[in-house]
């Protein structure tokens, strides 16, 4: 027994070891993540690697930042480069891309901030071995001032192409069926659960949509590269391109190896070269103590709080934790305006709706709200938007559908086939009308139509309040049909074209902060600290949601669950139903 007791005793230890161990480790890659903050002397350069990844979110926690790698934040490179432009000490900007997968509205805000780079008379370089990453990247690329390629690689341009899978069949085979109620005919979320191919509506409305993106990224090559329109348009129909017919058709500047590039940057620029990450994470001291908040929504918006995985993963976006956001920011000392980051395909209608009651709390309180959006900005994450004082778009982003769609997945069929019966007791005609072991009843229908309608005759309603547009104006638009940004402006939608730094802009003008100044900027949620998330890793002191909202909650909890069946979605959460490549 004594045995026993000795070895057990010698497990335990070795596992309290490990443990320790593993902790210190997760500590020490945690504090490596931050990255250094640097000096910077006349006559230095920033450096660049789209290859290494863009993410559309800053991390919340130290794990967050751990679990995202080498990746920029996009709000933090954007900074970094109009700081830059502005630094009398930073000459220019040495980057490299390659095999970066850039979505259209990221492309175009990158390529904006290199443009002003430019305006200031500072050189920008650029070297591929090849552009493999689609008319994004190229579009980014060819926004520097000189590109070089390796001989050997391609240009990617080309059209733009979107795919989308149709699953009704295939889950029919196995007893699977999808029953949903959509408002209207444009809102193409759950299609693929339900149809065999595409709708005419549908193919219509995404044909243009692409069409008209498509053209917004040819037309920014053309522009910076000084050649016509036309025949930009007619080089992607051909393409991709062979390095020597790039250089013919001057999208490009120079053939080279990276050897040779080095070199050239080596003449260009007299100082060293200086990580993009570690110049934005130099503080920028503002002229005044003035400040506007940054609260970013990246993701599917569901109910309740934001959950972060162990490691600071994050999939959707919770409502009670942007609101909170919002009031404490716009309740906060010396915040004049905020600045809400949208990049969401939408998601469930009632936490929409609280986000969206928050935004106007705040604008009645005198802290104006201007919206930005990134690559995708539909259905709950317009319904949001649509409340703010300004709202921002890039010409490529993905906008509108405004719409809504409720359903659930039916295994009737698949229990039959294999041989379970199921009984159900209910006190009510519609107490199992979520149940997946069966269809919709006459009555349970009844009901979800009655839900989306009236779920879709709010969304309208408050839109056409929100953008000052008549119900004719809101029909035209909405019925679930989406828009690029460019389309979207001349519809309305949005009041202009363009990324955060114009955002900023407009939040500047709208709290009268004249323009010399550079207001601080603040994140909200504030970052938690390294011993916070390792509290919360390790199950600290959970959060009561209820008790930790400073202001009421626009809806009742009742009316929230009631409505927690509807959703305002551009994408399913199942499957994604449209890529677009």
């Amino acid at each position: 027994m004594r045995i026993v007791i000795r070895w057990l005793v010698i497990v335990f230890a070795l596992i309290g070891a490990a443990a320790c161990a593993a902790l210190i480790l997760v500590v020490s890659l945690a504090g490596s993540a931050e990255p250094a903050k640097v000096s910077v002397h006349k006559g230095d350069y920033l450096l660049l690697d789209f290859d290494r990844g863009i993410s559309a979110r800053a991390p919340d926690n130290a794990f967050a930042a751990l679990s995202r790698g080498k990746s920029y934040v996009l709000t933090d490179l954007i900074a970094a480069l109009r700081r830059g432009a502005a630094d009398p000490k930073i000459v220019g900007l040495a980057a490299h891309i390659g095999t970066a997968q850039l979505a259209p509205a990221t492309a175009r805000e990158l390529a904006e901030a290199i443009a002003d780079f430019k305006k200031v008379g500072k050189k920008t370089l650029i070297y591929s071995e090849s552009i493999d990453g689609g008319p994004g990247a190229v579009a980014l690329a060819t926004a520097f001032q000189e590109v070089w390629l390796q001989p050997s690689g391609l240009v990617g341009l080309r059209g733009l192409a979107l795919e989308a899978p149709f699953l009704r069949k295939g889950l029919a085979d196995y007893g699977v069926r999808a029953e949903i109620v959509q408002r209207y005919e444009y809102k193409s979320a759950m299609d693929f659960l339900t149809r065999d191919d595409m709708s005419a509506p549908v193919r219509d409305n995404l044909s243009a949509v692409v069409g008209d993106i498509a053209a917004s990224l040819n037309g920014a090559i053309a522009a910076a590269r000084g050649i016509p329109a036309a025949t930009v348009d007619d080089l992607a129909r051909r393409g991709p391109l062979f390095a020597a017919e790039a250089l013919d058709a001057r999208l490009i500047d120079k053939l080279g190896y990276r050897g040779d590039f080095q070199e050239a940057v080596k003449n260009a620029f007299p100082g060293k070269g200086i990580a993009a990450e570690a110049y934005a994470a130099t503080t920028e001291t503002p002229d005044t103590a003035t400040k506007v908040a940054l609260i970013q929504i990246s993701g599917q918006i569901v109910a309740g709080e934001t959950e972060d995985g162990p490691m600071g993963e994050r999939g959707s976006v919770g409502a009670l934790t942007i609101a909170r956001a919002i009031h404490d920011a716009s309740q906060t000392k010396d915040v004049r305006a905020i600045v809400l980051r949208l990049n969401s395909p939408g998601g469930d209608y009632a936490a929409s709706d609280t986000i969206r009651q928050a935004v106007i709390a705040a604008s009645k309180g005198g802290v104006p709200v201007i919206v930005s959006m990134g690559d995708v900005a539909a259905s709950g994450g317009y319904f949001v938007a649509s409340a703010a004082e300004t709202v921002i778009a890039e010409d490529t982003t993905l906008t509108g559908s405004i719409g809504v769609i409720a359903g659930k997945i039916v295994l009737e069929d698949a229990w039959n086939k294999l041989g379970v019966r199921w009984h159900t007791l209910k006190t009510g005609e519609t107490a199992a009308m979520w149940s997946s072991n069966h269809g919709f009843t006459p009555a349970e229908r009844a009901r979800l139509e009655a839900m989306v309608d009236a779920a879709y005759a709010d969304f309208t309603g408050k839109v056409g309040s929100g953008r000052k547009l008549s119900a004719e104006a809101v029909d035209k638009v909405a019925r679930g049909r989406v828009f690029s940004g460019r389309q979207a402006k001349e519809l309305g939608l949005v009041d202009d074209t363009g990324g955060l730094i114009k955002a900023f802009a407009y939040a500047k003008r709208a709290a009268g902060i004249p323009a010399d100044q550079i207001p601080a900027v603040l994140p909200f949620p504030r970052p938690k600290s390294l011993m916070e998330s390792l509290r919360g890793l390790l199950g600290g002191e959970a959060e009561n949601p209820i008790a930790q909202m400073t202001a009421p909650l626009p809806e009742p909890l009742a009316t929230l669950r009631a409505w927690s069946r509807l959703d305002l979605s551009h994408g399913a959460a199942i499957l994604p139903p449209i890529t677009l490549r």
